[in-house]
């Protein structure tokens, strides 16, 4: 039986090295893939309000791509009151406008679905910007992630 030939020390150090640059270049290419993502979640921009008793928040679409299922989050379960935006689809260059009571149990964020069909939550104060993973303990831990940094409800 002959032993077997492993090569020698130059090839080992160019596959490994071809492997990092494989891999590297891959990381790159998601990397920007997302931020390309996150910028065009970017383009749907809120002005949120407060007069009185009431929050009011303004959504605009400044892409030129649509955007879906705009509404807030809130912590209520089951059956509690849904605050949506009226228009289903939010064409681009247009507003809407969402009011609700200070006492609801409704998060300053906004949930909402791109063009490509990504799901984004967006915390009206720190203006944080977060994907929502399509599995679910993983979207319910981003829902977690974003009431902790949300204020306390009514204030």
């Amino acid at each position: 039986m002959s032993a077997v030939d492993w090569g020698n020390v130059p090839a080992w150090c160019s596959s490994i090295l071809t492997s990092g640059s494989l891999t590297l270049g891959f990381y790159i290419l998601l990397r920007d893939r997302r931020k390309e993502e996150r910028a065009e979640a970017r383009k749907l921009v809120f002005d949120l309000r407060s007069s009185g008793e009431n929050w009011t928040v303004t959504v605009h679409n400044v892409s030129d791509r649509p955007f879906t299922d705009v509404r807030m989050l809130t912590q209520s379960i089951g059956r509690g009151q849904r605050y949506a935006f009226s228009k289903p689809f939010l064409l681009p260059a247009e507003s809407d406008t969402l009011t609700w009571p200070k006492s609801a149990r409704v998060g300053l964020a906004v949930l909402f679905e791109d063009a490509d069909g990504v799901r984004w939550v967006k915390n009206l104060m720190t203006y944080k910007l977060l994907r929502i993973p399509e599995a679910s303990l993983k979207a319910r831990m981003t829902f977690r992630k974003v009431w902790r940094d949300l204020p306390s409800l009514g204030e």
